[in-house]
Order: C-alpha cells, then sequence, then structure tokens
C-alpha cells in the first residue's frame, strides 16, 4: 500500500511537523527500514505559515477550507492542488492537525480526537487507534476519543465516540468526497496546552501502529 502521511498545514500546530522530519531522519539513518509498500511524506504543507507560528498567513488563508466542495471543483490553490494530487495516489492519509483543548473537557475543541472518513478501513483503524493510545494515557479526561455522525456508535458509548462535525473545503471532506481511507488525528497542543514531546510521542504511537498494521515496517 501506499501511506501519505502529512502535518503542518496551521502554522500554530508543529507536533505533526517536528513528528514527519523525525521519520524522515530515522529513515534515512535506517533506523526504521520499510519492508514493503510506500511512503509519501510530506511535513509543512504551510510552509511559511510554520516558520511564523501563525495559523495560516494572510492573503493567503486557510489551506484547510480550500479543498474541493464537490467532485470536478477547482481550488485555485497551487498547494491544495499539489496535496490532492498526492493524496489520488495514495491508499491510506494520515493527517496531523492539534487542537486547543481535549474533546472530553470541552466538546467545541477537537484535541485529543480520531475522526476516519467514511470508508470500513478508515473507521476499522480509528478503533485500533484508539485502543492503542488510550492505553498510554492515565488521565480519563486527557484520553482520545473518535469522532463520527454514526449515531448508533456515538449512543453505545459516549466516552469513546463523540459527534462529528462535518467542514466542507477541509481535506477530509474532498476525501469522503471520492471515497478515501482517511484518519485526521488532532493531539491537543495549540499554544502548547501540552508538552509537545507529549504530543509527538502520540503522534510517532499512530505512525508505528498504522505502519506495522500494514505491514510496511
Amino acid at each position: 500500500p501506499i501511506i501519505m502521511i502529512i502535518g503542518g498545514t496551521h502554522g500554530n500546530e508543529p507536533a505533526g511537523t517536528i513528528t514527519i522530519k523525525k521519520l524522515i531522519e530515522d529513515l534515512n539513518a535506517n533506523k526504521i527500514k520499510i519492508k514493503s509498500g510506500k511512503l509519501i511524506l510530506v511535513p509543512e504543507v504551510n510552509y511559511c505559515a510554520l516558520k511564523l507560528g501563525l495559523r495560516f498567513i494572510l492573503g493567503i488563508g486557510d489551506l484547510n477550507r480550500k479543498y474541493p466542495k464537490k467532485i470536478g471543483e477547482k481550488t485555485n490553490s497551487p498547494i491544495n492542488d499539489k496535496i490532492i494530487g498526492l493524496v489520488n495516489n495514495a491508499d491510506f492519509i494520515l493527517d496531523f492537525h492539534e487542537g486547543w483543548g481535549w474533546h472530553r473537557k470541552n466538546k467545541t475543541s477537537m484535541g485529543s480526537s480520531i475522526t476516519p472518513s467514511v470508508t470500513n478501513n478508515s473507521k476499522q483503524m480509528a478503533e485500533i487507534f484508539l485502543d492503542t493510545i488510550n492505553k498510554n494515557i492515565k488521565n480519563d479526561s486527557e484520553k482520545f476519543v473518535i469522532l463520527t455522525n454514526d449515531k448508533d456508535l456515538i449512543n453505545l458509548d459516549r466516552y469513546g465516540h463523540s459527534e462529528s462535525t462535518e467542514i466542507p473545503g477541509s481535506l477530509r471532506y474532498y476525501l469522503n468526497l471520492i471515497n478515501k481511507d482517511y484518519i485526521l488525528i488532532e493531539t491537543t497542543g495549540q499554544d502548547n496546552i501540552q508538552p509537545i514531546d507529549i504530543r509527538i510521542k502520540q503522534n510517532e504511537i499512530f505512525i508505528n501502529k498504522l505502519l506495522k498494521h500494514n505491514d510496511i515496517i
């Protein structure tokens, strides 16, 4: 399979960028070896915003609101067009972001959440992620949840699942349109509300689980 891992869409959410760069270093140093498949690694979607520590650059706007809202729609954004070209060739996309709080503490924050696309493979991987990551978190109020629109799941387990909000123009929205396997990871990290080393470690757990599950490493 071709696995794509991206980070740095928003400049005030650096943990994904740092994690992917570390993965690239480990691959180049042969600390991690690919057994099969292929990796597409994009650590800095919004390079300038990351350098300035801003969510997005004025005049360019939020890149995660510029993806097509319907199939065939043009983006008028070279960066978004480049990402679309890459995800179209990938089998599974893992997308790192960061929220300003913990979803279990405040449902208006997407922090510490796992949001799969509508595909069965994505949903199954999200369940595996949830079980794996929460074993490493002691405080129940800081554990991850799966954001979903499946009402049965939400009603069945309110501690493990919560309602997802559709965001037209986001990468997740576009990948749902084309039925791609995708998971959005939101650590809790904006304004360094949680130490960066914790967020990086959490991201590494997700990456290792995904790559091992697909027999990449």
